[in-house]
């Protein structure tokens, strides 16, 4: 299994985030069974690798200064495409930002050659799709916390 760790800072107040990401997932597009669509890429050497996915993110555990919520994603299409399974975590840095961390794990598909593959390029393209995702989630959370707060006035 290869694993990615990956942190950003949102100005959003950590338990705020579980709201947030109801809101964020009801503004995408739905598959047929109802899932969330996503678009996931990445770009490395000045070629983009993009992918539409399935996401899934629900609440997991709640603990003083940390919301925890679970993570999950798979390519919408069938290919040899990764399946990945995580935590988001909400972490209060002061009153109003939190650091936002995917932790998660993916088993290369392909075997052999998958790891191979995973091991020259692979891993490197999960990475920075991880980067990506949590600038999208960042950006969705404050632009939505902003609105709220807008419309409170």
């Amino acid at each position: 299994m290869s694993e990615i760790h990956e942190s950003i800072s949102a100005n959003v107040p950590f338990e705020r985030v579980p709201a947030l990401v109801r809101r964020y997932i009801s503004t995408l597009p739905q598959s047929e069974h109802g899932e969330a669509v996503i678009s996931l890429e990445a770009t490395i050497g000045g070629v983009v690798v993009e992918r539409e996915a399935l996401v899934t993110i629900v609440p997991a555990r709640t603990y003083p200064g940390y919301e925890i919520l679970e993570i999950s994603w798979h390519a919408r299409e069938d290919g040899p495409f990764p399946v990945f399974k995580g935590t988001l975590c909400a972490e209060q840095e002061d009153l109003t930002f939190c650091r936002l961390d995917l932790d998660g794990g993916y088993v290369p598909p392909g075997s052999v050659a998958g790891m191979a593959f995973d091991a020259v390029l692979g891993h490197r393209i999960a990475e920075q799709v991880a980067r990506e995702l949590l600038q999208t989630l960042k950006a969705a959370f404050e632009r939505l916390a902003l609105t709220e707060e807008t419309a409170a006035k």
